[in-house]
This record gives structure tokens, sequence and C-alpha cells, in this order.
């Protein structure tokens, strides 16, 4: 389908601009409403269905095979807007064109009149997203949409401030990938000496149940969406071990003093924390836990272990794959979304468990390694906060005229590589 633009979009910006350089996003772009696809027509064939989660790749495309409603069809140069909730915003990222669901909107025009746009601060939205009251889900009307105002500065300087910002901040997102790539090899190389210390080098493996495990558990209790202040009570939710990493800041403050009192088993030290509930990827996660506390409990999805041995090392042991992989063989559950992992099959699981003067050996070794690994990490955190900080920096400077990118000057790429050199 082809639009008349001089007619819908860059004809009306030359008569529409306000005094003050700005235009409302309806003078400079098209924009076009999803529609109503009945639910009973969804299934594995027909066209792409782009909905609200296709913006947040949360889920497999869904398609349509139903009755045609319109001729109208998204494709990648497509500008989406997600009408409800956090409004996100983004582009359809695959080749074959779609069509547009209900509560999704599509803004339509040249190319760089939406990059624009997309780059253009204030985030307008967020603006009417903290504005817009609602008790449950907020709603954004393609109304409210066509009346942001953007900063237009005419079609000729536009085309070329955008040009030079895509090429920046590509080479910023470039940088920032390869960082991210540099700390994802950092844990990787962590992970392979793991392996090899507890599974390759080790002795056979044997079941947890021969090496006299301890479990403590806690009780379900309801708590706040904040997590608890120190010196207050507070309940551990899963997360506190499903990265692998004992996280007590991953709780739940306890306000009820009738809940309070249903709190039953505190934090101890020198345990090895194991979530028996959650989704196929984390359940039987465990960490080991250093130091306890009188002020955060364990809630009934989570185990407190004891064993007959250095329980840092069944800790390490249990971030190995051969763990991983035979907790997800036995775990059970009808839910996709959340699974349980028996204790009986816990005690099943095997791991290679050497005499404990080698197992204190073992967890000197990979804590002098991660040491290492979490201070190279903790450098490129920095350097990826940076580089994220002067890329939306760089956005705004440019859209708002505080400078000129499209002057001779160094990229802001290699003026960023010379600042993060100076971080370490």
């Amino acid at each position: 389908m082809s639009w008349d633009w001089q007619r819908s979009a860059i004809g009306k910006s030359q008569i529409n601009a306000h005094k003050n350089g700005e235009l409302r996003v309806g003078d400079i772009a098209l924009l076009i409403n999803g529609l109503p696809y009945e639910a009973e027509h969804f299934g594995d064939t027909g066209e792409p269905l782009i909905r609200i989660r296709s913006l947040l790749n949360t889920e497999e495309t869904t398609r349509y095979s139903g009755p045609n409603l319109t001729d109208y069809r998204v494709t990648p140069k497509s500008l989406l807007i997600g009408m409800d909730g956090d409004f996100n915003v983004g582009r359809w990222g695959q080749n074959e064109p779609g069509l547009l669901n209900q509560r999704v909107l599509a803004l339509e025009g040249p190319e760089s009149t939406l990059r624009w746009i997309e780059y253009c601060p204030p985030n307008t939205l967020s603006i009417i997203n903290d504005l817009t009251y609602a008790t449950t889900v907020k709603h954004l009307s393609s109304k409210q949409v066509s009346r942001v105002r953007v900063p237009w500065p005419g079609k000729h300087r536009v085309d070329s401030i955008v040009d030079r910002l895509d090429r920046e901040t590509a080479e910023i997102d470039t940088l920032v990938a390869e960082l991210s790539t540099a700390e994802e090899l950092a844990r990787e190389h962590h992970g392979a000496a793991l392996e090899r210390l507890i599974v390759t080098d080790g002795p056979m493996p044997s079941e947890l149940r021969r090496h006299h495990p301890i479990r403590k558990s806690g009780t379900s209790v309801n708590g706040a969406p904040w997590p608890a202040e120190p010196g207050e009570p507070g309940v551990l939710k899963t997360g506190a071990a499903s990265r692998r990493e004992y996280r007590p800041h991953e709780n739940k403050a306890v306000i009820d003093p009738i809940e309070q009192a249903r709190l039953s088993t505190p934090v101890e030290a020198d345990r090895v924390l194991v979530n028996r509930a959650n989704t196929p990827s984390n359940v039987g996660a465990a960490a080991y836990v250093e130091h306890g506390s009188d002020d955060l409990f364990l809630s009934d999805k989570l185990w407190s272990i004891d064993f007959q041995g250095v329980n840092e090392y069944f800790a390490f042991a249990m971030q190995t794959r051969l763990y991983q992989d035979q907790a997800s063989q036995r775990a059970v559950g009808t839910s996709l979304s959340m699974q349980n992992l028996p204790y009986d099959e816990f005690l099943s699981i095997r791991l290679p468990v050497p005499s404990v003067e080698r197992q204190r050996s073992i967890c000197a070794t990979l804590r002098d390694e991660q040491r290492l690994i979490n201070a190279s990490v903790s450098d490129l955190d920095r350097a990826i906060a940076l580089a994220k900080e002067r890329r939306a920096a760089l956005i705004t400077a440019a859209v708002t005229g505080q400078i000129d990118v499209t002057a001779k000057r160094r990229p802001a790429a290699e003026q960023l590589e010379d600042d993060i050199k100076e971080l370490s």
C-alpha cells in the first residue's frame, strides 16, 4: 500500500509549525490504530499479528487466519507504540508484513521523520505515563500521541541530524555490545573453571542424600512489594537464589504483625539456599549464604541446607551444568512458568564430592577466580553505564540544539573510548 506523504505528513509540517520551532506528532506522521482481531482466529498459521507483547519480544509471534479487516500492513519501517501499561516504543523486527492489533498504534512517514520522533526528548510518552491515572492498567489514545509536541528545526536539518545521530549512536551501540560480550566471556571463563575443577577433575558422582543434608524451610507470608529496611523483618523471595548467588535484597518487607508472627525460619550463615519452585531454567537454583540474618526469613519456596562437608563447595557444585540438568529433569508441575522440585528428587541428584580437604581447596581457587571476575565485570558495568549515559546525552543535546552534530567534530564513540580508559 502506498501513502501520499505530501498530503498526509510532510506537506502539513510546513504550514503547522509553531513559532517556538515545535510541531505536533500528528503534523509530521500518519497515525494508524490497530484493529480488534478475534482471538478465535489466532494460531500458528496466517499472517503475523503485532500485539503489545511483540514490542517486548516476550512471546512467539501470534498469527491470524480470520477475515481481512484492512489493507494496511506493518513493516519494519513502521514506528509502533504500545497503548497500554508502560507505552513501549519499538519496531516490527521481522521482514514479513504484519497486522496491527488493537491497543497498538503505528506511525507512518518518512524514515528520517520517524527516527526523529524516536530520538526526541523529553520522553513525552513517559510524561503521559506519569500523568495518566489508572487503578490497574494505564491507557493511551492516538489523539494524545498526535498532540505530543516535538522540536522541529525544519525537514532538511532534521534529516542531517538524524543521519549523524544514526551513525554516532550505532558506533556507541557497537561499543556497548563489545563490552557486554567481554562481560559474558568473563563469566564464561569462571564457569569453565568451575566445570573443570568440580566435574571434569572430580570423583564419580554420588547422590546428595549420601552427604547427610539437614533441611530447613520457611512459611508463606504476605509481604509488601518493597524490601525490608535494615532491622525490619522481611521474607526472602525466590530471586534471592535464582541467579546462583545470594541476594539478600531480594525480599519483601513484612509489615502486618499477624504476618510477622508467622515468620518461622531466619536465614542462617554457612548454608546452601535452594530455590525449590521457579521457572524451568531456574528451579533448583542454589546460592551460598556466607552471613546469616535475624531479620530475614525463609519462604516456603526456599530451602536452607546444611551438608556434611563444605557447604560452599556444594553451592559451587550446584552451579554446574551437571546439577542444573538433573534439577530440571526432576522438576514437576503442569505450569510452563512454574515448576517444583520435590525434596526426595533433589536428594537423588548426583554430584562429584571429593574429600573435605579437596572441597576447601576448590572453594579457595574459585573464590580467587570469582574476585577477579567480579572486579572485571564491575569495570565493564561502569563502562557500559557511561556509554549509555553519553548516548542519551548526545541525543538530547542534538535534538534540542545544544550542539551542532552536523559540524565537523570528533566522533562520540572515540571520545567515549578515551573516557572509559580513564575509569580503570
